[in-house]
């Protein structure tokens, strides 16, 4: 299957759908219009999905389209990527089935959410390493995990470092380092959301909640962890994360993956991270869980790979319940290469796939046809 609908046809078809849809279903979410085109000029709902061969003359859901309509209400594991470095929001969702079979997808295109069953996860990897590079260099070794409020307090100075470069940019002037008193990093933070140049702050606030009380008091800290120093009255940044704000001047993008599955109270669990990217090689990622954010910098390489291991999990839990489904056969590398950044290397003889028998491309880790994963 592969049709692209808005979402108000999407949803109109899940009402269709007997049964409770669970909390992962895109017939439960708000997904956005497309782009450029009106609700008010689309054709009525019956008359589209008839068009797209979804539904026969009586209005009901044709046979061929009804498995992949059930994964999308009842999805066992979901992935999702958003992607802002391009001139259109980029956003996939990756449903495994949970039924054995593949996965199905939907992605957000100018025409509306192409739905495609079987996936093809390999296209998007394709994609994002376009958008990222493929270098297996990083900007920089940073590495450290610090509790919110420490996150916060350093994501303030931050801020406040990268406007101050803005301004020095526009004047034709040197950077100059700033300097926070700890009453300025909390007024920072407790101030409404100021979008651009409050960044970082934006970005915890979205991973990991309100600021906490006392979050000004975590500059001491940070001094002794050799990210702040107190110079005078007011702390600035230290060396490592001065090149960190540096580095991250213009952000062009910023890529966030999340898997989401159910709880067993009827509610959804969810594991995300974003990265920021400033450059072909400046990538930070920030992950929160609990009371702690691991900051964390990278090459486009190594966050590909973390991408790829993601799509690959929810591959499998899709097909987890069909114990049938023989393993690959045959050595195939990863689509993006080793570690090193060496290229694709061939298999060592062609193979196929073992679900539906189409050839295996060189560098292949999902089959082209129909999303099959196969093993490392």
């Amino acid at each position: 299957m592969d049709t692209t609908l808005i979402p108000d046809h999407l949803k109109a078809l899940g009402t269709m759908l007997p049964g409770r849809k669970n909390r992962l279903s895109p017939y439960t979410f708000s997904l956005p219009e497309r782009v450029g085109h009106p609700a008010e000029e689309e054709t009525s709902a019956s008359g589209a999905l008839k068009e797209a061969g979804l539904l026969n003359h009586s209005g009901d859901i044709v046979e061929s389209a009804r498995r992949t309509l059930e994964v999308l209400a009842r999805p066992c594991l979901s992935t999702s990527l958003r992607y802002t470095g391009t001139p259109e929001l980029f956003e996939y969702f990756l449903f495994a089935a949970g039924d054995g079979g593949a996965p199905v997808s939907l992605m957000r295109g100018e025409g509306g959410w192409r739905i495609e069953d079987p996936a093809k996860p390999a296209e998007v990897l394709v994609f994002l390493a376009d958008c990222l590079g493929k270098s297996a260099l990083s900007s920089g070794d940073l590495e450290v995990t610090l509790t919110a409020s420490e996150s916060f307090a350093l994501a303030a100075v931050l801020d406040a470092q990268r406007h101050a470069g803005w301004e020095s940019l526009a004047r034709g002037k040197p950077s100059k380092p700033v300097r926070l008193t700890g009453e300025a990093v909390q007024a920072d933070l407790e101030a409404p959301d100021r979008g651009s140049s409050q960044w970082f702050t934006g970005i915890l606030r979205h991973l990991a909640g309100k600021v906490p009380e006392g979050s000004a008091q975590a500059c001491d800290t940070l001094c002794d962890r050799g990210l702040l120093e107190l110079k005078g009255e007011g702390y600035a940044l230290g060396e490592e994360a001065l090149v960190l704000a540096s580095r991250l001047l213009l952000i062009q993008g910023i890529l966030k993956m999340q898997t989401a599955w159910p709880d067993d109270d009827e509610g959804v669990r969810y594991s995300e991270a974003l990265a920021v990217q400033g450059g072909v090689f400046d990538l930070l990622r920030l992950e929160a869980a609990e009371d702690e954010v691991r900051w964390r910098s990278l090459s486009p390489l190594e966050f590909l790979a973390e991408i790829e291991e993601m799509l690959e999990m929810t591959v499998v839990a899709g097909m987890a319940k069909n114990d049938a489904v023989p393993k690959a056969t045959g050595e195939v590398k990863p689509l993006l290469g080793d570690a090193s950044g060496a290229g694709k290397i061939a298999p060592a003889q062609k193979t196929y796939c073992p679900k539906c028998g189409t050839a295996i491309k060189p560098g292949d880790r999902f089959c082209r046809e129909c999303g099959f994963a196969f093993q490392k």
